[in-house]
């Protein structure tokens, strides 16, 4: 106890502090640690890699839909630049038509599925 009365004569004690992670006291919101990591994958972007792959695997002319997860806003990102690039390469693709969709099971990542008449459906899921 320091004040009067205490034992180092009323004078507050010597403390040193060496700080070798976060220090909070009475903190009740925000950050306190020195450095904030992020593992979120990054967020995907058309590259010519991929482009490349789509041109590979999607002959010109055939009619291709844009399916993203609903309410993932990457997925929906993605997805824009995705139908973008393939009107831009010529593909028979109504700009109008662009699907948000719910599966019955959660969807990773993004592939090609060919349906029974044809038309190739670019489906993107989440990251």
């Amino acid at each position: 106890m320091w004040g009067n009365g205490g034992n180092n004569g009323g004078k507050p004690p010597n403390w040193t502090f060496t700080n070798n992670g976060a220090f909070s006291v009475n903190q009740t919101g925000g950050i306190t640690a020195h450095t904030v990591n992020n593992y979120a994958p990054p967020e995907r972007h058309m590259n010519e890699g991929f482009a490349e792959s789509l041109r590979t695997n999607i002959p010109k002319g055939t009619k291709v839909v844009v399916q993203v997860t609903m309410n993932d806003a990457e997925a929906h990102q993605f997805g824009m630049e995705i139908q973008r690039f393939l009107i831009a390469e010529g593909h028979n693709i109504n700009p109008d038509e662009f699907s948000q969709c719910m599966w019955s099971q959660p969807v990773r990542g993004h592939h090609l599925q060919k349906d029974k008449d044809g038309t190739i459906q670019v489906v993107i899921g989440t990251r």
